[in-house]
């Protein structure tokens, strides 16, 4: 067979000209039959990533040589499941000029990769809604499968980066993504409809920094017991502007979840973030260890419905001196779960701040080793 030694190209006696076909890619070890090649200036198998993806089978890999591949908005990869990768950060997908108010960038309905690489939301020249939209109909357990995206640059978005909408999610990966600028929307927005799984939900080691009063990873069930499995770790979100009903990491009807090493700072001087870790209803045998939340407005961990048998510990937690926060943590109610080894340094102004807030209906719990800077509060608790 035909192959690259060290940047040679051998071709076979009976071959006419260098293909394809003939080639091994010693940089992504993959034969290049089983990939295609988009390059904006010529010279690759295709001019523009739309041709690429309507002339991809389901399997292939596409690469993006280095350049800016502009996309119609609405760009719909339809029933395929893809590989789509850069050389880096100057392989830039791009939203054309086009001033419409499209839902989507990229849909995807069935699974994708997507990695090393950026995308421009050429927020200044488009009404372009979020960029990757993992759509489904809404239909009782439908599901979208090996949904992975990493290694991505983002620039001049105009509204979500990430958003599943109509259909649940298993095995989503989303890890290393950085913002370049600062985000005017919601950053990952995941809400699965009832009776639609969500499972193997992966969000890690991603940077943001947000804007505007929008959440920067949400992911919420509508049915209990329907999102199982939820890692979302090792993240960094802060808010230089603006946030005023703003949350860093939004959870609601998931079991079996971690958040833990995130890290939450609120800079801005008025209109702070208002939560840094918001847990809806049904959140239970989870954890949420050893964050770093800073400035939050209203409290940093905030337990609106219910949590059971789970772990709140090492987490670390300072608010500016100007700060109307009132909880630096608030569980309302908390069942067999354990409260142990949290900092709490400095509280806000608000003459009914407090540290650790046990609502009513709490029993069973175990609350040891926090350091306070205000006192304990328990409504109902043993």
């Amino acid at each position: 067979d035909s192959a690259v030694l060290l940047g040679i190209v051998y071709v076979a006696g009976a071959a006419t000209s260098i293909v394809n076909a003939n080639i091994i890619d010693t940089r992504q070890f993959v034969k290049l039959t089983s990939r295609i090649t988009v390059c904006p200036t010529g010279g690759g198998d295709y001019l523009t990533l739309n041709d690429a993806i309507t002339g991809a089978a389901s399997g292939q890999a596409i690469k993006l040589l280095e350049g800016t591949h502009e996309i119609g908005d609405a760009t719909a990869i339809g029933n395929k499941v893809l590989d789509i990768y850069g050389e880096g950060k100057n392989s830039i997908i791009k939203i054309r000029d086009n001033g419409s108010s499209a839902a989507y960038g990229l849909r995807v309905t069935t699974g994708l990769t997507l990695r090393n690489l950026t995308l421009d939301g050429n927020e200044s020249n488009t009404a372009t809604g979020e960029f990757i939209q993992v759509y489904g109909d809404g239909s009782g357990g439908s599901t979208v499968d090996n949904v992975h995206i990493k290694d991505i640059w983002l620039t001049n978005l105009n509204a979500e980066f990430f958003e599943v909408t109509g259909t649940g999610i298993s095995n989503l990966l989303i890890e290393n993504v950085t913002a370049l600028d600062n985000h005017d929307a919601p950053f990952i927005k995941i809400l699965s409809p009832a009776s639609c799984f969500m499972d193997n939900v992966t969000i890690k080691n991603n940077y943001v920094s947000m804007h505007d009063n929008s959440t920067a990873i949400q992911v919420h069930g509508t049915s209990s017991g329907y999102a199982t499995h939820i890692d979302i770790s090792n993240n960094k979100m802060d808010w230089s502007a603006g946030g005023a009903s703003g949350k860093g990491i939004s959870i609601s009807e998931v079991y079996y979840f971690q958040v833990n090493n995130n890290t939450i700072k609120s800079h801005a001087t008025a209109a702070r973030c208002t939560f840094g870790i918001w847990v809806g209803d049904d959140c239970h045998f989870g954890q949420i260890n050893n964050n770093v939340i800073y400035g939050c407005d209203y409290a940093s961990i905030f337990v609106s419905g219910d949590i059971e048998n789970s772990c709140i510990m090492g987490n670390v937690i300072q608010q500016q001196n100007d700060s109307d926060e009132q909880y630096a943590m608030y569980f309302g109610p908390a069942d067999r779960c354990t409260i142990i080894g949290n900092s709490i340094s400095t509280l806000g102004s608000h003459a009914n701040s407090t540290g650790i807030t046990l609502g009513t209906g709490s029993d069973n719990n175990v609350v040891i080793g926090n350091l306070l800077g205000d006192g304990i509060t328990d409504s109902d608790s043993d």
